[in-house]
């Protein structure tokens, strides 16, 4: 368990942060099974993944929305070299 104790700390020490997959990498799988824990664990992965989906659409179609005002010279619709001619 030692060994297993400071591998898991020189992991810390190089990420700060790991997750549960790191763990089993490290250490391999727990010794026993739980299904509630494995369904806890994968809803929470995909979650995690859901997530940042939902992040990347968004900022697309922030990009989009920016794109289209720019194109369309700004907003009101007006080209601002236009916009004080007399």
């Amino acid at each position: 368990k030692k060994t297993e104790v400071e591998k898991v700390a020189h992991l810390l020490l190089e990420k700060e942060t790991i997750t549960h997959d790191d763990i089993i990498d490290l250490i391999g799988p727990r010794p026993f099974v739980n299904e509630a824990y494995q369904e806890y664990v994968s809803k929470k992965h995909l979650k995690k993944k859901e997530e940042d989906v939902e992040e990347a659409e968004e900022e697309v179609e922030e990009d989009e929305e920016i794109e289209e005002q720019s194109s369309v010279g700004g907003p009101g619709g007006l080209t601002p070299g236009l916009a004080f001619k007399v």
